[in-house]
């Protein structure tokens, strides 16, 4: 493992590269963070990443990053556990986003075990951190392959808690400033609507006569912006399915996920700060985040998939990230 940058307090954040044929990455101990993806026929990286550490402090705060313990947002900062009111420490507004300040993409993961394809990283969060209850252990494993890049999750608790664990990369097919040339398409004709501050409002719905309607190929760039959640399924399905497809002239990904949900984050907030891989600069649209989980908000909708996680019980997820030249 080589150093890639060293923390205010004088922790060391190592980094780890994993090849297999034609594919090579590189993951960072700091978020368990997909820092740079590549593969030999095409010319630039694969993911929005950074060689500066800072970066990963500051404005890529999640990019490439496992966030949880519960990714994405949960209403109000405030949920019921087995009849018990939580109360979270909110980080967006009145809500909490990713656990808030203290979740899994912001601590320093331990490299557990690892090959020249693959690597696997382990953390613990503390019982009680952001409001949490129970010490959860998290897991991530990188797998490189001849399909591509191999992600699989997983979750134990000493106590009732609450997970839904996520990768959070940013995709881009082209190597341009933005994904303004990319198409985009999912396998599912259900999304959930969103409120003002990007909470559910109800049941999933159809996407038919909407922006969201992706089961047709088309820019994934809207008006009004895309931060929803795609709903496959109201369980974790058996194995992984097609999930989408984004593609360019230069590309293709394939993601199949057993995830019951996938988050799609069209990354507008970027703004330019950052110089990062192949000296691209990441203005608004520099990738596409493609994070399969369980639905945002769970805890306070019933029907929606279960993210309860109870003593004994393992939380898992397995994606893969297939990609293809043209």
């Amino acid at each position: 493992m080589d150093r890639f940058g060293t923390l205010a307090d004088g922790t060391e954040v190592g980094q780890v590269t994993l090849n297999h044929g034609a594919f090579s990455a590189k993951v960072i101990t700091w978020g368990a963070t997909l820092q740079d993806m590549r593969h030999r026929g095409l010319p630039f990286s694969l993911v929005v990443g950074s060689d500066d550490l800072t970066d990963y402090l500051g404005p890529l705060r999640y990019a490439g990053a496992i966030v949880g313990r519960v990714a994405n947002r949960i209403g109000g900062a405030r949920a019921k556990l087995n009849g018990t009111d939580l109360r979270f420490a909110a980080n967006e507004g009145a809500n909490i986003l990713h656990s808030g300040e203290h979740g899994l993409s912001d601590q320093n993961w331990s490299v557990i075990a690892q090959s020249s394809d693959s690597v696997t990283l382990q953390t613990v969060s503390p019982d009680g951190t952001c409001g949490f209850p129970g010490n959860l252990t998290a897991r991530c494993t990188y797998r490189l392959s001849d399909q591509g890049l191999h992600i699989t999750l997983s979750g134990q608790s000493d106590a009732p808690t609450l997970c839904n664990l996520a990768s959070h990369g940013y995709w881009n097919l082209d190597g341009s400033e933005t994904i303004s040339d990319h198409v985009f398409q999912v396998n599912t004709d259900r999304y959930l609507p969103l409120n003002k501050e990007n909470i559910p409002i109800g049941c999933s719905a159809e996407v038919t006569g909407t922006s969201f309607d992706f089961t047709q190929s088309k820019s994934p760039i809207i008006e009004g912006g895309l931060d929803h959640n795609f709903c496959h399924s109201e369980h974790p399905l058996e194995e992984p399915q097609l999930a989408c497809t984004l593609e360019t002239d230069m590309a293709t990904l394939q993601l199949f996920t057993d995830a019951p949900g996938l988050q799609v984050y069209d990354a507008r907030h970027f703004d330019g700060s950052v110089i990062g891989h192949d000296l691209r600069r990441y203005g608004p649209h520099p990738g596409l985040a493609l994070e399969p989980q369980h639905w945002p908000d769970a805890p306070n909708h019933s029907g929606f998939p279960e993210i309860l996680l109870l003593p004994g019980q393992i939380w898992q997820q397995q994606s893969v990230f297939a990609i293809a030249p043209k």
